[in-house]
C-alpha cells in the first residue's frame, strides 16, 4: 500500500480499503472504480476517501456513492462520474468541493423545473467540464445557470436547450474559452439548421477558443458565419483565434465549407485578420434523396468535388487535413441524423482511399 499511485478497485478489492488512512497511502493520487456491486460499501469508503490527503482523482465507473455530498473533498482535483447524475447532486457535490479543478458527466440528467435546486455554486479552480446527457430531453443549461467558474478554460458539453445558457455562464463568470466541444445529440431541437449564429458563437467568452468541436449536424449557415469577411464585405468576424476545427456532420452546398476554410488559412491574427487554421476535421454528407435536401436547404446534388479539391491543395500547402464524405440515399426516421444509412468515403489528396457503410 505504501508505495500505490493509483489503483482500479472492483467489488474484492473494495472491502479492503476501509483500513486506508494518509500515512499508509502517502503516494496515492488516482482511484478507479470497476464492477463494484456492494453500494453499502461504497458509501462506507466516502469519508475514508474525502480524508486521503495525497487523493486528487477518482473515476467511478459503475457505480458512485450517494453521500457523495455529506462530506467535505479538500483535496479532489478531479473526478469522473459515468452513472447518471442528476443536478441537485452534482451541484451538492461540487459545493463540497473546493479545490476542484476538472468535472466528467457521463450520464447526466436535469430535473423538472419545479425541483428546487441551490442558486449558484462557484468553483474557482475548475478549467475543464465535461457534461454530456444520458437523454435528449436532458437540459445541460440547467446545470451551466447554476455555475460560476471563473477559470473555466475547456468545454464539452451537449448542447443547453437555450442558445444564451452559455453567454450567460460567460457573463456571469467573465471566463475566456481556449476550447469548445458541443458533443452530438441526436434531438433534432439541437441540430444547427438555422440562419442566425447560435448565440454561444457570438458570445464573449467564446471569442477567445483556440479549438471547436461540433457534434450536431450543421448546414450551410453555420459554415457562412464562420467565414472571415475581407475589409471590404459586411459581416461579423467570430472566434478569430480559431485554429482547431472539427465538424461531424454537415450537410452542406459544395464548395461552402472549403470556402470558409480558405478564408482563414494562410493569416496572421492581425488587424482584421484572424489565427490561421492549423488542423481540420469535416464529415461532409451528400444527401440523395431530394426530399431531405430541401429539408436542410440544400439545392441540387452536391458531391463535394470542389471542396475536396480546395481542401486538397490547402492540405498540400501544411493544413493538417481529414475529411470523410458521406452519400445518404435514405433517411430511415423523420429526424435528419436518425437512421440515416450510407456510404462513407475518406478523400485524400491522392484520391478515394477507403469506403464503407455508415449508420448514424
Amino acid at each position: 500500500m505504501h508505495h500505490w499511485g493509483e489503483i482500479i478497485v472492483d467489488s474484492e478489492l473494495l472491502p479492503k480499503l476501509m483500513v486506508l488512512r494518509s500515512e499508509t497511502v502517502p503516494l496515492l493520487k488516482k482511484i478507479e472504480f470497476r464492477d463494484v456491486k456492494r453500494q453499502s460499501l461504497i458509501d462506507e469508503l466516502t469519508p475514508v476517501l474525502a480524508s486521503l490527503g495525497s487523493l486528487s482523482e477518482i473515476v467511478w465507473e459503475n457505480r458512485f456513492p450517494d453521500n457523495l455530498a455529506d462530506v467535505r473533498w479538500l483535496n479532489l482535483r478531479s473526478f469522473t462520474i459515468h452513472q447518471t447524475i442528476f443536478t441537485d447532486k452534482c451541484l451538492f457535490f461540487v459545493h463540497r468541493c473546493p479545490r476542484i479543478e476538472e468535472i466528467s458527466l457521463h450520464k447526466y440528467k436535469s430535473h423538472a423545473s419545479r425541483t428546487r435546486l441551490p442558486r449558484r455554486v462557484a468553483l474557482p479552480y475548475l478549467h475543464t467540464l465535461y457534461v454530456e446527457t444520458c437523454e435528449e430531453s436532458s437540459d445541460t443549461g440547467q446545470l451551466l445557470d447554476r455555475l460560476v467558474l471563473p477559470s473555466l478554460r475547456k468545454l464539452d458539453i451537449s448542447p443547453p436547450l437555450d442558445d444564451n445558457a452559455l453567454r450567460r455562464l460567460g457573463d456571469r463568470s467573465s471566463c475566456n474559452l481556449i476550447h469548445l466541444g458541443m458533443i452530438d445529440n441526436i434531438s433534432e431541437d439541437t441540430t444547427i439548421v438555422k440562419e442566425d449564429p447560435p448565440s454561444y458563437l457570438e458570445a464573449p467568452c467564446v471569442q477567445t477558443i483556440r479549438s471547436l468541436h461540433i457534434g450536431p449536424l450543421v448546414v450551410d449557415a453555420f459554415f457562412h458565419h464562420l467565414t472571415w469577411k475581407c475589409n471590404t464585405e459586411l459581416g461579423n468576424h467570430y472566434l478569430p483565434h480559431l485554429k482547431e476545427l472539427s465538424v461531424r456532420a454537415a450537410y452542406t452546398t459544395d464548395g461552402v465549407a472549403s470556402q470558409m476554410v480558405a478564408s482563414r488559412w494562410g493569416t496572421k491574427e492581425e488587424v482584421n485578420q484572424p489565427a490561421s487554421l492549423t488542423s481540420v476535421k469535416l464529415d461532409l454528407v451528400y444527401v440523395g434523396s431530394r426530399r431531405t435536401a430541401v429539408r436542410v436547404g440544400i439545392t441540387g446534388r452536391h458531391y463535394h468535388n470542389q471542396d475536396q479539391k480546395v481542401l486538397s491543395e490547402l492540405e498540400a500547402a501544411g493544413l493538417v487535413l481529414q475529411l470523410y464524405c458521406c452519400t445518404l440515399e435514405r433517411l430511415d426516421s423523420d429526424r435528419l441524423v436518425e437512421g440515416a444509412v450510407g456510404r462513407t468515403v475518406f478523400y485524400t489528396p491522392g484520391g478515394i482511399q477507403y469506403s464503407s457503410v455508415l449508420e448514424y
